[in-house]
């Protein structure tokens, strides 16, 4: 079996991306939420800490992609 056929490796690699993706935005959940508390802004920083950690985890799945096929 070649070292780019490795089921094992692609397993690790979709689990991964579904971590990052989902601590990115749990990230993003806490901070808003945080805000929110601090500023009694009660939904605005929630909505808006989520949607940027869905950008950012996004972005980042974007390179971990480019990185796991060589690409530069």
């Amino acid at each position: 079996m070649s070292k780019s056929n490795n089921p094992w490796k692609a397993a690790g690699f979709v689990g991964f991306i579904g971590l990052d993706l989902s601590l990115m935005m749990l990230g993003g959940f806490w901070l808003g939420r945080n805000l929110d508390n601090r500023l009694n802004s009660e939904p605005a920083f929630l909505i808006i800490g989520v949607l940027t950690g869905l950008i950012a985890g996004v972005f980042s799945i974007v390179k971990m992609i480019k990185v796991f096929f060589g690409e530069d």
